[in-house]
């Protein structure tokens, strides 16, 4: 069982650092917390945040997303990438976003339509 698995929160020097601190490859951890739906910040339940942004007037569920840039958060860091800003979020917690593969668009059962491959 990996670290991601056991535990997002390790004790380091009696303070407890979320685990995108101490790892080397950011786009590893990003897609581990994407695989277990778990936030990669705090590494509560998470949902798919869209750092490509989709929405404004388009129906989420007729986009193809394959290959759209995300990030897996909770609803609280959900909202602060919003309020803040996607290069200030990135910024402050170390992260960096992956592109969305079909095998996470499984488990977060996005439509069939959304799994089709982005084209620019």
């Amino acid at each position: 069982m990996s670290l991601v698995e056991v535990s997002f929160i390790t004790l380091l020097n009696d303070d407890l650092l979320p685990l995108y601190e101490l790892c080397e490859d950011i786009p590893k951890y990003v897609w581990a917390c994407l695989m277990k739906k778990r936030c990669a910040v705090c590494g509560k339940k998470a949902e798919l945040h869209h750092v490509d942004a989709i929405g404004a007037g388009r129906n989420r569920k007729e986009i193809p997303q394959i290959g759209m840039q995300v990030l897996p958060l909770c609803r609280v860091h959900h909202n602060e990438i919003h309020n803040i800003g996607k290069l200030t979020f990135l910024k402050k917690y170390i992260l960096q976003s992956i592109a969305l593969t079909k095998d996470i668009a499984k488990i977060y059962k996005l439509t069939k339509k959304n799994m089709e491959v982005r084209t620019k």
